[in-house]
């Protein structure tokens, strides 16, 4: 389910087909998104886009729209911030910052990161990342991501940084 919403406040909150490839070094790209008609295509269209136990939680709207919506507003509230410190913020990949995230810090194809952005300069992000496994193991640290300009508007990882386990900590934050 995805739940979009501009600066002005409308938006779309649809089921969505990601369609998937594997690209380069096992990292899997979005080739397409399919989403179901308006009006009385949509029931059709549900059935025929989704299996049926993912129809079934489509019809009962299943979906927490305001937990969405309550993520989005965190992230505006984290672009004004920036903002008004001065900084600049960038259209980032996040699936490609969460897979350089993973590879850099634990490598386990299993691993979800979550990060917050505390600040940028020229072409780095400061933040910080939690990242955790299947199994339950995980890391927390801070993190410098190297970017540089790809396509368009949208900037690419380059390179991650992260600082060393013990002594070595304060010396390399």
């Amino acid at each position: 389910w995805a739940v979009c919403e501009s600066a002005d406040g409308s938006g779309v909150s649809t089921p969505v087909v990601v369609h998937i490839e594997r690209g380069e070094g096992d990292v899997w790209r979005v080739r397409e998104i399919e989403s179901p008609r308006d009006g009385t295509f949509y029931d059709q269209d549900v059935r025929v886009l989704f299996p049926p136990d993912v129809q079934e939680r489509i019809f009962a709207h299943d979906f927490d729209a305001g937990a969405a919506l309550a993520r989005i507003a965190e992230r505006r509230a984290q672009m004004e911030q920036a903002e008004s410190l001065g900084q600049i913020r960038v259209s980032i990949n996040e699936q490609d910052l969460e897979s350089a995230l993973v590879s850099q810090l634990f490598d386990d194809p299993t691993t979800l990161c979550e990060w917050q952005i505390w600040g940028e300069a020229d072409q780095e992000m400061y933040l910080w990342a939690v990242c955790e496994s299947a199994d339950g193991s995980g890391v927390s640290t801070p993190v410098v991501v190297h970017i540089e300009r790809g396509e368009g508007d949208v900037w690419r990882v380059r390179e991650i940084e992260s600082p060393r386990d013990g002594t070595f900590y304060d010396q390399d934050v």
